[in-house]
């Protein structure tokens, strides 16, 4: 009779076990797909970063043109294409090599390495988040585009001032 008992009692156990795992695996799975796969950026020729999937590239023998999706805007001319995230610490890396690390780091803590990235109630931009109103010399093109970004920051914290980023203490 003990024996019959501690063995209903296991299955009992395992069965709860096994509801409760499937749906962790189940919740995992919906959560996965909610996580947005990596963004793939198209810097223009004024500096703007477009991701992909906003624009339409057609080649042509002389150069390669971007128009916007959802406009009938005349074809810019595309400066380079960051594929990765990847992509941008690389560039960060090599416009900051001293820095690159400190960098990548906040930025990675500031915009998760989103150089379109908006916050601060569309006050921040770009990789940093630099917030234009307290830095009305930064324009919205230059806070987002990655090379002009990563210099201003790298300034910024070569003069001390890396507290102007809410990520500073966390990196």
């Amino acid at each position: 009779m003990k024996k019959w008992m501690i063995t209903q009692t296991l299955l009992v156990v395992a069965i709860i076990w096994t509801g409760w795992m499937i749906k962790v695996q189940l919740t995992s799975t919906a959560q996965a797909k909610e996580i947005p796969r990596d963004e793939i950026f198209v810097q223009l020729a004024d500096g703007r970063l477009v991701p992909y999937h906003q624009v339409r590239i057609i080649k042509t023998e002389e150069q390669v043109n971007i128009s916007q999706t959802d406009s009938d805007q005349p074809k810019i001319k595309v400066i380079s294409i960051f594929r990765h995230r990847r992509d941008i610490q690389q560039r960060i890396s090599e416009i900051e090599p001293e820095l690159a690390d400190t960098l990548i780091r906040l930025a990675h803590c500031e915009s998760s390495l989103n150089p379109a990235a908006v916050g601060d109630e569309n006050n921040s931009y770009g990789l940093y988040q630099i917030f234009l109103k307290w830095h009305p010399d930064v324009t919205l093109e230059q806070a987002q585009d990655i090379d002009f970004a990563t210099r201003w920051t790298a300034n910024k914290i070569r003069q001390g001032q890396g507290d102007l980023w809410s990520c500073w203490s966390k990196i």
